[in-house]
């Protein structure tokens, strides 16, 4: 319901303001991904991307150009790690920082993450938990910032109110206790058709440094884009 936009909009501002950053993208291709970024700057429809000979004008095509150059000149780093490991993600970010300064990573998402050899034969909850603890662990060796895309578990269907709590958290608890901020997304739509369709809420549900308050936030899905709700 929109964790991998929110995460890359959030990406590409830190980028677009000259704060380098890395993101690991272990669930779409980095091509993919790049075609997101590019329909976010573009505001164009990422469908068209599927048919660029039908759908895309010679003046679009321009315009897209014009922001892949642009795009190319930010410090948003795309590593497509699919099936890594710790040690892998932990190996491309010590390079990262070394030669062009990153100073975060983004990380979707979690339950991708290959397990350490040693964690294979036990239950996925214990794999997640000792991955969390290893998350964190890197962000504290390397000095870095990480931002973690979570899956959760479809305990939401079953209740009233559909907005995600903590103990929704797919597969592992232990986010609870690693993370600085926990922060889930929230689409009102998607269970009553009356609400507004571009309407996106931020849900924190945890803020070690901060208050518990929620956001709105616009979520236009054919352009990968989030913005500043309009009042």
């Amino acid at each position: 319901m929109g964790k991998t936009l929110l995460a890359l909009q959030i990406a590409m501002n830190q980028a677009m303001a000259e704060i380098p950053v890395v993101f690991f993208t272990m669930e779409m291709s980095a091509d993919q991904l790049t075609q997101r970024m590019l329909s976010n700057l573009g505001t164009m429809d990422g469908a068209a991307f599927l048919k660029p000979d039908e759908r895309i004008t010679t003046e679009q095509f321009l315009t897209l150009a014009q922001k892949a150059d642009q795009l190319k000149g930010k410090p948003l780093y795309i590593v497509d790690l699919h099936q890594a490991n710790l040690d892998r993600i932990e190996g491309e970010i010590a390079k990262l920082k070394a030669k062009f300064g990153i100073v975060g990573f983004y990380l979707d998402y979690l339950q991708l993450v290959e397990p350490a050899k040693i964690d294979k034969p036990k239950p996925k909850i214990e794999q997640m938990t000792n991955i969390s603890k290893q998350l964190k662990a890197i962000c504290k060796r390397q000095k870095v910032f990480g931002v973690v895309v979570s899956s959760l578990s479809r305990a939401t269907e079953g209740r009233s109110d559909h907005r995600p709590i903590m103990s929704d958290l797919r597969e592992t608890g232990q986010l609870e206790f690693d993370a600085d901020k926990i922060a889930f997304v929230y689409r009102p739509y998607e269970h009553d058709k009356n609400a507004e369709q571009d309407l996106m809420e931020v849900i924190f549900r945890k803020n070690r440094n901060g208050s518990l308050k929620n956001a709105q936030v616009q979520c236009q899905l054919p352009y990968t884009k989030a913005n500043e709700y309009p009042i």
